[in-house]
């Protein structure tokens, strides 16, 4: 698909006015006010605690932005459907949606239907005993997402708060707060906002639970009550969001006529069918008859590719030889019989062989399982909470393994303060993924020029034109990469004096303002800014103290903490051009903003 293409769908869904409406301006502000207005007033009732309210408020909150994968699985002529995803981590209403979910999870793995995963549907199937006339069948939901409406998900999310064990918080609140976040929910699409008003949207925590009550209600009048004519037909019915299997034992005609009461039943929900007598496909398993039982194998989809992470991949070994294990492991879970896990262990064989996995990582990860029975690898080992440890997370590279060994060594530095009692076990050290290909090629503007005065203020005698600076302790040369001059803002900067030490700084504002308050400190001897200190301590005339605009820092573009960004760009500097006393003038650089 090409971008013409990718755009083109996007335009059609969002044309749509049933679901969205095109906004004027960027509403971030406006809604940022409802929000607080509203939190306050929770927080004032005693409905939320203040931990709470400082959770759910986001000072420098993202604009999102709509994607959607292509459906490529699905059947179509032309231009693939695309599923519409709101990218919204670090939205006014992220934070939010996760408050409402941590107390909507619990009513969706009550309802009759729930299904956890894969390893949760294979245990009910073998419990299951089918005669010979019995259908096996599925169903899906179309787009349920978009066509859940806001005053029936509500409601549904109402009634189930209804039978909860505890009312704190309100029911009023959740409910409340959920609205919100339904009628908060827009987005950036190009240089164009929207506001989804209609459904939910993929991407926001809570919408899998809002879903899955709505369609919950909807199981609870139209499939469990008696009025329904078809239900002496139908057992073990399970649903996993908007796909669900079950065992029908009418007859085929009964059958199509139960999905068409199912499709009349709401005005909202639009169901598929399929069905079989010999076998289905639910989730990633093909289930299938074995005599009066049904058995269960590995499912992939034609449109499926071999995309198994590439054995040559800059990724930790122990991760890369993890994966043979959890992949036999899968199969050996979803496979009921032995032949079909040699059949299926045979396929993935060849697929790690043609990522270019090391023969020995698959041969003994296939053997480990070679002999273990269905049965024992469904069997779930509860972890230890007292062996529970904090993970410490850095960005992986060939140095990884000497700051394991090294936090490690050191650890019982940790264990002698009485006042660390809480930190018993050392931390595991989690590795993520460092800067790939695209983040370093690709740049979404043009490259910018070095720094210049700009000719007509005070603070340009304090400066020069230059391309490059000179690292303060080695001399290397260090180009500028960005048009930095007295005028721009959001800027890193360096301080130099006679003796030759370095100031690392930042500023959001104009670099002439932050560059006249570090010389109204020296003229006025500040204690409390270490270049005045310094200054003073090393009788250094003002006029003598240079500055360069080393890099500018560009705020995202749907926004966010700048100043979180310049944070972590001054104490990089900082470390690089070892600016920290004594060698430099910095005192301590901050790396909360790494957290």
């Amino acid at each position: 698909m090409d971008r013409t293409s990718y755009e083109w769908e996007i335009r059609r869904q969002l044309d749509n006015t049933t679901f969205y409406k095109k906004l004027q301006h960027n509403p971030t502000a406006e809604f940022k006010a409802k929000i607080k207005a509203q939190l306050d007033a929770l927080l004032h009732s005693d409905n939320i605690s203040k931990r709470e309210h400082a959770f759910m408020t986001v000072d420098s909150p993202v604009i999102p932005v709509l994607y959607t994968l292509p459906k490529i699985h699905k059947a179509y002529t032309g231009v693939p459907p695309g599923r519409p995803i709101v990218a919204a981590i670090g939205s006014l209403t992220e934070n939010i949606s996760a408050f409402v979910d941590y107390f909507l999870q619990p009513l969706v793995t009550s309802l009759p239907s729930y299904v956890k995963d894969t390893v949760d549907c294979i245990k009910m199937l073998q419990t299951i005993e089918i005669s010979n006339d019995v259908f096996l069948v599925t169903m899906d939901i179309e787009s349920l997402y978009t066509n859940v409406p806001f005053i029936g998900g509500l409601q549904a999310a109402e009634h189930f708060l209804n039978l909860r064990s505890t009312c704190i918080p309100s029911k009023q609140c959740i409910v409340d707060l959920m609205e919100t976040v339904l009628k908060v929910n827009y987005f950036l699409f190009g240089s164009d906002f929207y506001l989804q008003i209609s459904g939910t949207s993929m991407g926001s925590k809570m919408a899998p639970s809002f879903a899955s009550l709505f369609c919950g209600y909807f199981e609870q009048e139209y499939i469990w009550k008696e009025h329904n004519p078809y239900l002496q037909y139908i057992t073990h019915w399970r649903r996993y969001i908007d796909d669900i299997f079950f065992v029908w034992r009418g007859t085929e005609n009964q059958l199509k006529l139960f999905h068409t009461y199912m499709n009349t039943s709401s005005p909202n929900l639009r169901f598929t069918m399929e069905f079989s007598t010999h076998q289905m496909s639910f989730l990633d398993i093909l289930i299938y008859r074995d005599g009066n039982k049904l058995g269960t194998t590995l499912y992939r989809k034609a449109t499926d590719r071999n995309s198994i992470l590439h054995g040559q991949s800059y990724h930790p070994v122990p991760l890369k030889k993890s994966l043979p294990i959890s992949q036999f492991s899968r199969i050996r879970r979803i496979c009921s019989s032995d032949e079909d896990f040699y059949t299926q262990s045979d396929d993935l064989e060849r697929r790690f062989r043609e990522r270019q996995y090391k023969l020995d990582w698959i041969s003994s990860a296939r053997r480990r399982f070679e002999g273990i029975s269905q049965a024992g690898c469904l069997q779930t080992s509860k972890k230890d909470p007292a062996e529970q440890r904090l993970n410490c997370i850095v960005q992986y590279s060939p140095l990884g393994h000497r700051f394991k060994s090294i936090l490690h060594k050191h650890w019982h530095i940790i264990n002698s303060d009485p006042t660390l009692t809480c930190f018993s076990l050392p931390p595991r050290v989690v590795f993520k993924r460092p800067p790939n290909l695209r983040n370093l090629l690709v740049r979404a503007h043009h490259p910018r020029q070095p720094e210049h005065r700009c000719g007509h203020c005070a603070q340009c005698n304090f400066t020069s034109k230059t391309k490059f600076f000179h690292h303060p302790l080695t001399g290397k040369k260090m180009y500028i990469k960005g048009v930095i001059t007295c005028n721009t803002n959001n800027v890193i900067y360096m301080l130099r004096c006679p003796c030759g030490l370095a100031y690392i700084g930042k500023t959001t504002r104009c670099l002439k303002t932050r560059i006249a308050e570090h010389r109204s400190n020296i003229r006025n001897q500040d204690d409390k800014s270490p270049v005045a200190i310094h200054f003073t301590k090393a009788a250094h005339n003002v006029s003598t103290l240079r500055y360069t605009g080393i890099e500018q820092v560009k705020p995202p573009s749907r926004g966010g903490d700048i100043n979180a960004l310049l944070l972590r760009r001054e104490a990089y500097w900082i470390y690089t051009l070892g600016t920290l006393s004594p060698r430099g003038m910095n005192e301590e650089f901050d790396l909360r903003p790494f957290l």
